[in-house]
């Protein structure tokens, strides 16, 4: 079931990461147990209908279609926080997210204002427009209508999505990061930031299995200098899994994982790619970087390592 959660104000909703399930539209609570299910080959069924639900198909469609311009970002956990205010003519308005529940060091991806009335919420700035800062603190203009109508006071939908900075280490800042610059339509950027989440934590938790068996000096010359990320993700990880017991990562995700790992070679050393990187190629790579970055938290777990 989706986790939706209203306060005492009822008109305050805080709505968990979530996707639609392509069978029958149903909303489906994302979380990292249905990555390891899916990893397992375990079934995942359908809250609505009950048919099974194909994740990686699902995840890229939402990436894919990216609906109202923040959905992809349930693929990075996260939150949506539903509240609405006041605007009367000719007068500020400011609101405080805090006061809403988002935590004071949330990183902000998304807002969006829906106006029931006829005036049109307009976000102030300073005299500096680029130098966002911090969008705890919002102050909004009300723009009269044109026709000449009467300007009336209107209620104003506010949704943010956001996500809690507890979730963050330098690895998940870059995949956020990664969509952030995909939901902005600048997808050669998203390259570097959606490789770097999956090479750095893949390293981090070889380095912590090995560690086990020789010293970590040797260990970081071993990865640095011999098995460097490629051999990592297509040697490595497959021994490890087989010893192991551990199921292996699936051959299509690990294909694009390393497709997404020469494209990020060419913008590193050549400032660019050949051509530039169609919408929907892109959003199937950073799926791959989504499932990569899952499928290393599920070897951790499944090596004893701390996650």
């Amino acid at each position: 079931m989706l986790q939706m959660t209203a306060s005492g104000n009822s008109r305050i909703f805080d709505i968990a990461p979530w996707i639609r399930a392509m069978c029958c539209g149903a909303p489906l609570q994302i979380e990292k147990t249905h990555f390891f299910a899916f990893f397992e080959k375990a079934e995942i069924r359908c809250l609505g209908c009950g048919k099974p639900i194909e994740l990686w198909k699902t995840s890229l469609r939402e990436i894919t279609e990216n609906f109202m311009f923040n959905q992809a970002f349930s693929l990075v956990s996260a939150r949506t926080t539903v509240f609405s205010l006041w605007l009367k003519p000719s007068q500020s308005a400011q609101y405080t997210l805090s006061d809403y529940g988002v935590p004071e060091d949330a990183k902000i991806l998304y807002v969006n204002y829906t106006p029931c009335g006829n005036l049109w919420p307009i976000e102030l700035h300073g005299n500096v427009p680029t130098m966002r800062g911090s969008r705890q603190t919002m102050h909004l203009w009300p723009v009269p209508p044109r026709n000449g109508d009467v300007p009336k006071d209107t209620e104003v939908s506010v949704m943010v999505t956001w996500v809690p900075h507890s979730q963050f280490d330098d690895s998940w800042k870059n995949l956020v990061a990664a969509f952030e610059a995909y939901a902005s339509s600048d997808y050669q950027s998203s390259i570097v930031p959606a490789n770097v989440a999956v090479e750095s934590t893949l390293g981090i938790t070889l380095n912590g299995y090995l560690s086990q068996f020789v010293s970590r000096e040797r260990i970081d010359t071993f990865l640095k200098d011999a098995a460097t990320y490629s051999h990592q993700l297509n040697v490595l990880v497959p021994v490890i899994a087989k010893l192991t017991g551990v199921t292996e990562l699936d051959a299509h995700i690990r294909g694009l994982l390393n497709t997404l790992r020469d494209m990020r070679n060419k913008v590193a050393h050549h400032g660019s790619l050949e051509k530039p990187l169609e919408k929907e190629r892109c959003a199937e790579l950073l799926c791959a970087s989504v499932f990569g970055f899952q499928y290393t938290l599920y070897l951790r777990t499944k090596l004893g390592l701390a996650t």
